[in-house]
């Protein structure tokens, strides 16, 4: 777990914004305040400054581009920056911090403030680029198009592995409300609550992220990484809101995530509705994990009435991944708790450990098809290798919700060393709690050792 170090900035100047400033005659004093914080950006530079924005509503019309070494401190909620600004492109925020040369050393923080996209006027709050060392926290963030915070590590082209990654920062005690879409005719924008890339080492802690309230379809990722390229992640003690669905063919992801290289950590949080994780293509690297997600409650409100495509799922693992662990969580009222979908060619998934979690209510309230943990298999050619699913605890309904098994199988190329030892498992369903899927392909070495069975229907279905 991560051990957080709280270093404090201390400032060699302090400037001053309030609503009754002045951007013409104004100094930037305390007695001499400007009136917007882009004046206050525009004319503060120096490493080692600070910019109090005090109580007061402030409808900033200019972008603010934030020079490296200087910070922004409100008053709390109470300092509210509205902004209706549109971004022209994806590193554009009512607040931007840009550098040219990747892993410049920022060395600021913007706290205790309030930012308002005035009814999803604005488009993005706060982008962070080519920057470490930023700090971002106790901040309200509400109501943004797209997105509320970007940490993004690169300078070259979007997508690209940065060659160097941005370090130390981190998004923590803040509250972000309806700040997300998935709206496809805006691909142009980083799409996603929080959208990181090019990170290293990043904390995202202690937060409470609400996105409930676009039409049907239309709620983005709470964390969206797509393009990826982020090793080291500590993702903790947060708490997340989604739609249990977002209708049918609507996904409906807390966090996706492609392409991260090891040491990836996702601890003591709270997932309400949607998918709680979904992992594509990772490996551990220099890490001793790829993803390592623990001691987190997923959940819905209650179980979906009846199946549907997307699913509502607690750990997608998709693509090439290796070296996984998924340990010490709670699943409710899922669909499923947890799945491995290889739909590409030649993708597989090896070194894969589920272990120790509490698998509760998992099923469709109507008993359409579900399982508890599963594999989906729609590509070409698969290899699916060395997964141990060890001491779970497996409690579904007795009634018309109950999953269809407990472990499924679908192989369409190779499934081998598969371990399912020492759980609880009762009424895992009809088809039984193991259940090998009639597709082409081999399926080897398979281990069902010391489980303890309760109520369910059959003992396997080989």
């Amino acid at each position: 777990m991560a051990i957080i170090a709280l270093t404090p900035i201390t400032y060699t100047s302090i400037f001053y914004v309030s609503t009754s400033g002045s951007d013409s005659s104004g100094l930037g004093t305390l007695g001499s305040p400007w009136k917007t914080l882009n004046k206050a950006c525009a004319s503060v530079s120096q490493i080692g400054s600070l910019i109090h924005v005090t109580a007061g509503t402030y409808w900033e019309t200019l972008p603010c581009n934030l020079s490296v070494g200087v910070s922004i401190e409100g008053d709390g909620a109470v300092s509210q920056i509205m902004s209706s600004k549109k971004s022209t492109y994806i590193l554009d925020g009512a607040i931007t911090l840009a550098s040219s040369t990747e892993g410049t050393d920022g060395r600021q923080s913007i706290s205790s403030l309030k930012l308002n996209g005035n009814g999803l006027a604005g488009d993005n709050a706060i982008v962070v680029h080519g920057r470490s060392n930023v700090k971002l926290h106790d901040l309200t963030i509400i109501d943004f198009y797209a997105n509320a915070v970007q940490f993004d590590g690169r300078v070259g082209p979007w997508g690209t592995v940065p060659a160097t990654y941005a370090t130390g920062n981190e998004l923590y005690n803040s509250s972000i409300t309806n700040c997300s879409t998935r709206n496809a005719s805006n691909r142009s924008l980083a799409i996603g609550m929080i959208a990181i890339s090019g990170q290293q080492d990043l904390l995202i802690h202690d937060n409470v992220l609400t996105q409930v309230s676009r039409p049907v379809g239309e709620n983005g990722n709470i964390l969206e990484a797509i393009q990826g390229n982020n090793k080291g992640l500590k993702y903790f003690n947060n708490k997340s809101y989604k739609p249990d669905t977002e209708g049918t063919g609507g996904w409906n992801f807390h966090i996706e995530h492609w392409n991260s290289t090891g040491g990836m950590e996702v601890y003591g949080n709270e997932f309400w509705g949607g998918v709680a994780i979904d992992m594509f293509s990772s490996v551990k690297g220099a890490y001793g994990y790829s993803w390592w997600i623990h001691d987190n409650l997923m959940a819905l409100r209650s179980q979906i009435p009846t199946y549907q495509a997307t699913g509502m799922i607690g750990v997608d693992i998709e693509g090439t991944t290796e070296d996984a662990i998924v340990s010490g969580n709670h699943f409710r009222n899922l669909a499923t708790g947890v799945i491995f979908t290889l739909q590409f060619q030649t993708v597989h998934q090896k070194n894969i450990q589920v272990h120790h979690n509490i698998f509760e209510n998992i099923g469709y309230a109507d008993g359409s098809f579900s399982f508890v943990i599963s594999s989906d298999v729609t590509g070409a050619s698969m290899f699916l290798e060395d997964v141990s699913i060890d001491s779970n605890t497996i409690v579904t309904t007795s009634g018309a919700g109950k999953p269809n098994g407990a472990l499924l199988l679908n192989a369409i190329g190779t499934a081998q060393r598969i371990y399912l030892r020492n759980n609880i498992i009762e009424s895992a369903g009809a088809y039984g709690y193991i259940v090998f899927w009639n597709n082409p392909g081999t399926i080897d070495s398979i281990y069902s050792q010391n489980n303890l069975l309760y109520n369910n229907v059959n003992a396997n279905n080989p």
